[in-house]
């Protein structure tokens, strides 16, 4: 897991052994069939991923696909950390 601070928005990137495990557990195969989530923004919205690559967010709730909307993750080195937060979010 990587997190931290980008533009006034706090990320939670999900390490490639956490997406899968994250996905089962917030239910995302049957909300969105054909979609990974790879993390959190802001504790609002998922970070997603499709089939052929595209990133997306969605809100969290409700979480359906009329709310998608295209999304860039920023470089893993642009995420500015934040020991109040770091590791706070809870599955």
């Amino acid at each position: 897991m990587n997190e931290g601070w980008c533009a006034g928005d706090y990320l939670v990137i999900y390490s490639d052994a956490e997406v899968e495990l994250s996905s089962d557990r917030y239910g995302i195969r049957d909300m969105l069939p054909g979609f990974r989530i790879v993390g959190l923004l802001s504790g609002d919205d998922f970070i997603m991923r499709n089939s052929a690559g595209a990133v997306f967010k969605v809100p969290t709730v409700p979480c359906v696909p009329e709310h998608l909307e295209s999304f860039s993750l920023p470089p893993a080195d642009e995420l500015v950390t934040d020991e109040r937060f770091g590791g706070k979010i809870k599955w």
